[in-house]
């Protein structure tokens, strides 16, 4: 029987608008993180090291205030994406099932 799968594993990447929401929410964390100059600011310490060796609590504070924001979006946003649907899908079931419908089976 040509195409029929008795048991084991699906092969493979269900996309659902779930995911897709996720996979935003990480690319916009990493994009903070760009965003923030952060490869500058190394530059600049490459070049002029006593910056950081002059006040090395100074250069970790200012590598720390532009890492972690996105780092945290990074992180903490797909579980608050996953939460979300979660509690959208207790009020309207309908949603749920919507957020976890396949798009396209890559």
């Amino acid at each position: 029987m040509a195409g029929h799968q008795s048991g084991g594993r699906r092969k493979g990447i269900k996309i659902t608008p779930k995911r897709v929401v996720k996979a935003l929410v990480v690319l916009g964390g990493a994009k903070m993180i760009l965003d923030s100059d952060v490869i500058n600011l190394a530059k600049v310490h490459i070049n002029d090291p006593k910056q950081v060796t002059n006040n090395p609590t100074k250069a970790v504070v200012e590598y720390a205030s532009r890492i972690v924001p996105g780092a945290l979006v990074i992180t903490v946003g797909p579980k608050v994406v996953d939460k979300a649907a979660q509690l959208l899908s207790k009020g309207e079931p309908m949603i749920g099932r919507l957020a976890n419908a396949t798009i396209v089976k890559v």
